[in-house]
Order: structure tokens, then sequence, then C-alpha cells
């Protein structure tokens, strides 16, 4: 028995699973690796570029056209274009836009061309066959801070400007294909510095910027209104709750639109974000950015988290990297980009990441180029976002497979069922004619205890009755022999909860007074 009990923890500690002796998480502890969640370098452009525009285009790579260098040399940044081979990391030059494009807005069309629009001219670029056409002039007063969104049809329109000092409500619908004005609505406000966002359903939003106010001053604006293809039409609707230019805004994969940052005419350089729904024409204040910032980039992530680079802030440019997280409301702050920078883009690249190309520090502009990369890290590896990784999923600082892992542990055994009644004792035997009775039957072991059995008659001639039997685990003891003839004696057998063998005590004690008895 003291061995037994020696041994039972030890097969308790040996029945215990492997994974209860591994930190939480289920996984065993392992060294430091190294983050794939920081900026790379890449090769740089062959010239420095800002208000430049950028797009991904599938199998040809990031094409990069226009912008303005001023680095104290002749500028020629806005008459050049050139594309980013991912593959490789190298430039190529394109072939240069029949006219410069210099801070110019731009769309992507339904059949993967390229629709530029600078300073009330027009060109479409083809990626696949690296050719430009010329568009008719365009009767718009636009030289910059305007919007162009690409229409379901394949149109495109554009939105308020900045003519030197003119702020315009000027718009322009307009066809690539058959090179036509289809239609000029006027905007329902005078706007600059504002941003344009397709929306699902169609509809082009545009919100905030600035115009001139009453004392000839800039006013930032909280309207918001909606071009409707369908009718040719500006329709206003809900304005946002904070006045913004130098803004930034992103349709998430909701449908909905966030709009970040920018300069708020009373209070200066904001962190403030607000979530736009078209569906309700509502405005839901949300998470603040962690940095106050504005003429910064939003670049949407495949899992719908939403990246803000750069963008200028009190004092100069920015470095700092942050992520909204729409299913959390919360800013995830990322590592800082090698160079502070605005007027950039960030572009993202299905396979790579999220390219940052050109800007400028707040003196001049660059040529520099870095990769935040997304969607290659392995299970193990550090991260900080589930973007960076190959599954998705980020845990506790690292990727994680949410295929993988140890199994939960096995449910307790349940608990054993209670013991069946003792059986009756058998009734003892009729002792012989003079001799003792026999012994009562002993009672079943096991659950509540069988009624010991009844002891044997007396026999004829004085015989001894029998004893009754031992009662099993708390059952009675059974009954004693039946009436003596000629002066025998019974007892009573003794049942387990008065004392486990007494019925047989008994039972002996009579054997050996019949044993005296006969002598």
């Amino acid at each position: 028995m003291r061995r037994l009990r020696r041994l039972l923890p030890l097969a308790l500690l040996a029945s215990l699973p492997f994974f209860a002796f591994l930190p939480e998480g289920g996984a065993a502890p392992k060294g430091p690796s190294i983050s794939s969640a920081m900026w790379q370098s890449i090769a740089p452009m062959s010239t420095p570029r800002r208000w430049h525009e950028a797009h991904f285009a599938p199998g040809v790579g990031l094409v990069v056209v226009g912008g303005y260098a001023q680095n104290g040399i002749e500028d020629t940044a806005y008459m050049t274009a050139e594309r980013l081979d991912l593959a490789t990391g190298t430039w190529s030059a394109l072939t240069p836009p029949p006219a410069g494009i210099e801070n110019a807005s731009s769309g992507v069309l339904p059949d993967g061309r390229i629709f530029f629009l600078d300073a009330g001219h027009g060109a479409t670029y083809d990626p696949a066959t690296d050719t430009w056409t010329n568009e008719p002039a365009l009767a718009l007063n636009y030289e910059y801070n305007g919007v162009l969104g690409v229409l379901a049809d394949g149109s495109v329109i554009a939105a308020g400007s900045q003519d030197g000092e003119d702020v315009t409500n000027q718009s322009v619908r307009y066809d690539p294909v058959t090179q036509t004005v289809v239609s000029s609505p006027k905007l329902k406000q005078y706007r600059s510095a504002h941003t344009g966002t397709m929306l699902p359903d169609g509809r082009f939003l545009v919100t905030g910027g600035w115009t001139w106010g009453m004392e000839e001053n800039h006013v930032t604006l909280t309207v918001a209104e909606t071009f409707d293809s369908m009718t040719n039409t500006w329709t206003l609707v809900a304005p946002m709750g904070t006045g913004r230019k130098g803004h930034a805004a992103a349709l998430m994969s909701s449908g909905k639109v966030l709009v970040s940052g920018g300069v708020e005419e009373n209070t200066g350089i904001i962190s403030s974000a607000e979530i736009y729904d078209p569906a309700t024409d509502t405005w839901t204040p949300v998470a603040s950015m962690s940095v106050q910032r504005w003429y910064h980039v939003m670049t949407e992530l495949p899992s719908g988290r939403v990246m803000v680079t750069g963008g200028r802030i009190s004092g100069g440019e920015t470095a700092s990297v942050e992520v909204y997280d729409p299913a959390l409301d919360t800013w995830i702050s990322l590592p800082d980009m090698a160079s502070p920078r605005s007027f950039h883009t960030a572009t993202y690249v299905p396979g790579h990441g999220v390219v940052i190309a050109g800007g400028t520090p707040g003196n001049g502009s660059l040529a520099s180029v870095e990769i935040y990369p997304l969607g290659n890290a392995a299970a193990g590896e550090s991260c900080v976002i589930g973007d960076e990784c190959v599954s998705g999923v980020c845990e506790s600082g690292q990727c994680t497979d949410p295929g993988s892992g140890s199994g939960g542990a096995g449910g307790m055994g349940g608990e054993g069922g209670a013991g069946g009644e003792g059986g009756m004792g058998g009734a003892g035997g009729e002792g012989g004619m003079g001799g003792a009775g026999g012994e009562g039957g002993m009672g079943g072991a096991g659950g509540n205890g069988g009624m010991g059995g009844a002891g044997g008659a007396g026999g004829a001639g004085g015989g001894m009755g029998g004893a009754g039997g031992a009662g099993g685990s708390g059952g009675q003891a059974g009954g004693g022999g039946g009436t003596p003839d000629d002066g025998g004696c019974s007892v009573r057998g003794a049942g387990a909860g008065e004392s486990g063998s007494a019925g047989l005590f008994a039972a002996l004690a009579l054997g050996l007074l019949a044993k005296r008895r006969r002598r």
C-alpha cells in the first residue's frame, strides 16, 4: 500500500499531456528571429520626383509618371516616365508623355490603361504597349489640387482645382474611348485641396478642402457631395464632423470611406479621423491617429486595414507610419520609413508590399524608394500586423499558422459508478443431531452490502444454531439461526457498519463452543 501511494503521484504526472508544460499559446519557446516588418530600400528612381503619379500595372510593374524635381537643376521630371520591376528591383525608362505631367490627377481605366489630367490637358498611357494617346484639350481651368475618378462606364470625372489663387467649382466628365466631353456639371462648392473617392454604388464622393472666406482667408470645409453618373449631377450629402484640407481618404473593403488628418482653420494640423457610410449617409468619428499630419498618403491593404505614411507635421515632414484596423477601431504604429516625406506615392503591389516613391523631405524632392514587405513572413517570424504574414495572422508578435498547433487537453474521465449491492448471504445449513449449525454465508463485498445469510437452525438434541453471515460493506448483518431445539442458541451476524468481521468472529467462537460441548 505504501509503495502504491508513492507511485501514484508519478503516474498522475506521467499522464499529463506534453503541452501542459509549454508557455501560454501552446508553442515551445524559440530564439529571436529577424522581423520582416522593416522598411527595405530599393534602387532609386532615375530622377527625384514629388507631385508625381504611380500605379501598379500587372505584368509590367510599378509605373511612375511626371512630377517635379526642384533640386536646383533643370527640372525635367514632368516629361519622363519609368517603371520598377519588383522581381529584379530595377528601374527602366518608359516612353515619355506627350505633354508635361507635373501635378496631375489620374486613374486606371477598365481596359488597364491609365488616364492623366493636368492643367487642362489629358493623356492616356497603355502599359501593355508602352504607348501614349494624347487627349484633346479639355475646357477646364485646372492647374493642381483637383481630383479624378473613373466611372463604371469607363468615363472619368474631374472635380475642383486651383488655378493660381483661384479656387474653382468646375468639373468635367470625359470619355477617353470616344475622346469627347460628356458633360460639365458644376460642383455645389468651390474647393481645392479636397479628396475624391469612388463609392461601390458608382457615385464619386468629394470631401472637404478649402475655399476663400469673406475676409479673403482660407476656410476649411466640412462640405461633402457626390456625383451621380446616371443623372450627371452633384448632390450635397451629410457634412463631415470636422473641416479639413490636405487630408487623405481611402475606400475600405466594407464600402465605407475613411478620412484622416489634414488642417482645420482653428486648430491647425489635426490627427482626427472619421468614416462615411454611403448606405446611411452618416459620418462617424473613430480613433485618432497617433500623429497630427496633412498631405499624407493612405493605402488600403488586402486585410481591409489602411496604412498611413508620411505627411507634413508641425516643423517639417514625418517618417512615421501607422495602420488603422477598422475591426478594432485602433491605430497600430509601424516602423518609421527611412526618410521623412510628403507628396509621395504609396502603392500596394500584390505579392510584394507597399512601395513608397519620391516625395519631398521639406526642401527639394526625393528619388529614393522603399518597400514595406507584406504577405511573405513565414510562421515563427516576427510581425506587427497580420498583413506581413503568409498566413495573414500575427499573434504576440509572431506569424502563426492557424492550421497548426497542439490539440487541446483531453477531458477528465467520468466518475466511477457506485458499487452494486452485495448479495444476500446463504442460509446456514441445519445443524446435525447434537452438532453445531452451519455458518451463515458471507455478505458480498462492493456497494451497499447485502444482508448476511440467516444462521442455520439448531440441530435436534441441542445443537448450536449457525451464526448469521457477515454483512457486506454498509449492509445489515444476517439474522441468527433458528430457535434451537433442546437448549440450542443463536448469534446475529454483524454488518460492516458495526464491525466488518464481527459476524465471522462470532461464527468462529460458536464453532469452538460447540466443539467444547461435544467433548
